[in-house]
């Protein structure tokens, strides 16, 4: 099957929508970054999501957070008290299995490795 970005993105925002975590987490960084051309950025709702999917055990999600707290990115202040809470709600050998749709992002290959 050929990488189709924008029917995954849809399959996981039907499964978003439906309350799963892990695709919260995926629709939430979409939505943040604007990664996908075809999908309007909407960083209020995509940082609302990662909160919601982080608050319901995502570790992708929860390392997300702690990496825009960390930085004082996508609309949040650097905040180091919040990304060590968030990181420490990363279980790492959970992470490998969600970050693996991010394989070619540049904070994925550094988990990965």
């Amino acid at each position: 099957l050929a990488e189709d970005p924008v029917a995954a993105y849809k399959w996981f925002k039907q499964s978003a929508d439906a309350g799963n975590a892990r695709s919260m987490a995926y629709v939430g960084s979409i939505l943040a970054d604007g990664e996908l051309d075809s999908v309007p950025k909407n960083p209020v709702y995509g940082m609302g999501l990662l909160f919601r999917a982080a608050s319901l055990g995502s570790d992708l999600a929860a390392l997300l957070l702690s990496l825009y707290f960390n930085n004082g990115s996508h609309g949040l202040p650097r905040d180091l008290t919040q990304a060590s809470f968030w990181y420490r709600q990363v279980a790492p050998s959970k992470l490998k299995d969600d970050l693996f749709f991010f394989k070619d992002d540049h904070v994925a290959k550094r988990v990965l490795e």
